[in-house]
């Protein structure tokens, strides 16, 4: 019988693979420079949890790569990176702040 912790690891392990294929597609589109799909796979990916994808997001938004430059839209992506716990997503916000 399994047991109540592996079946709980066995869920978060396949929730992770899921967030990080979005990621792993949204990078293989960027190479590409396709930036508007790649924008529409990191949003997915954030929206599912991926800090690194919100990060990534916020970066298109200060550089205006696929979407009109939005500081503001940017620095919450960058929040939300930070708030799921990438350091630099808080060093983006805060650099935001200082402009």
């Amino acid at each position: 019988m399994i047991s109540i912790v592996t079946k709980l690891f066995l869920v978060i392990t396949l929730c992770l693979n899921l967030f990080a294929k979005d990621y792993e597609t949204s990078n293989e589109v960027s190479k590409k420079n396709d930036y508007i799909k790649t924008n529409e796979f990191f949003e997915k990916a954030c929206n599912s949890g991926y800090a690194i994808a919100c990060n990534n997001l916020a970066t298109k938004y200060v550089n205006a790569e696929g979407v009109k430059q939005d500081i503001q839209k940017a620095k919450e992506f960058y929040e939300k990176a930070c708030k799921l716990g990438l350091q630099s997503g808080c060093k983006n916000a805060l650099m935001l702040d200082k402009k």
